[in-house]
């Protein structure tokens, strides 16, 4: 019965730890997504309201989240020239509801 205290506590706290992770993960999704469009597209970008719009998508449609993740593997590692050109088709949804408020439930 002593022991069984710990290993409830041990065994709650590694359940929670995916959870964290994945919002961490959300988050960078998000500021590289709204910083890459505002370096390359629009510099008058407000990129705090960009990622806060972005994280509150992505937690609130699983879907739009995915296409998050996917649009910041595109742009992975590419100048402004070349994420424009090789990303427009996987970002731009999640440019259009993050950066310019557009479409979702969040409107």
């Amino acid at each position: 019965m002593k022991m069984l205290i710990p290993l409830c506590t041990f065994a709650l706290l590694l359940s929670l730890t995916p959870l964290g992770c994945s919002e961490v993960e959300r988050t960078h999704d998000c500021i590289k997504i709204c910083d890459n469009y505002a370096t390359c597209l629009d510099s008058d970008l407000d990129k705090s309201d960009c990622v806060d719009s972005c994280e509150d998508r992505g937690e609130a449609d699983e879907s739009f989240a995915k296409k998050a993740s996917k649009c910041e593997e595109c742009l992975n590692d590419k100048d402004c020239a070349s994420s424009t050109a090789s990303c427009f088709d996987t970002c731009a949804e999640v440019i259009a509801r993050s950066a310019l408020g557009q479409g979702g439930a969040q409107d």
